[in-house]
């Protein structure tokens, strides 16, 4: 979570955040500032989650937490003209994936999104390599691109319906 933080903190461009599961207890009030912060400065912020067992992801209270605090962000958002843009998508994801800027990407274990405590031992590689940090962010635009491209809809639209029926719904 630190880590994450500090990185934030020097992005000039664009962010990709993967993982599994999305938790309120790392989509907190701290991020959320970071985040405000990116937007406003024109940051592009790219989230990613969706781990499915059995053909489904299942959301609990405290995804849902997590998402009423980035829909709260990205209707700000909106009302105050920030020059970023949020995405958040939900689709079947396991790749837990950090990336900033063309400039490092970090691969490994650690739920970005999900856990802030790491409890478990986990293990991660930072990859500090433009050329590789190029190709990931392509490969991560078209894997956004390809699962949710109406994602303004039900990210906009998912207040009084469960997120699993819109996404349902998006499928049609």
């Amino acid at each position: 979570y630190e880590y994450l933080i500090k990185q934030l903190e020097i992005t000039n461009n664009k962010v990709f955040i993967l993982s599994g599961w999305i938790s309120e207890y790392v989509i907190d009030e701290r991020l959320i500032e970071k985040f405000r912060y990116l937007l406003k400065k024109g940051v592009n912020i790219y989230i990613g989650y969706g781990y499915q067992s059995n053909g489904r992801h299942l959301d609990n209270q405290h995804t849902e937490r997590a998402l009423l605090n980035l829909r709260n962000l990205y209707r700000e958002k909106i009302k105050y003209s920030y020059e970023g843009e949020l995405v958040v998508a939900k689709f079947p994801n396991h790749q837990k994936i950090f990336l900033v800027d063309n400039v490092v990407t970090v691969v490994g274990s650690a739920n970005w999104l999900s856990n802030k405590s790491f409890k478990n031992e986990e293990y991660s590689i930072a990859v500090n390599s433009e050329v590789f940090s190029i190709r990931e962010s392509e490969r991560l635009l078209k894997l956004f691109k390809k699962h949710n491209p109406n994602y303004r809809y039900w990210f906009l639209n998912m207040e009084k319906i469960n997120i699993s029926v819109i996404q349902d719904l998006l499928k049609t």
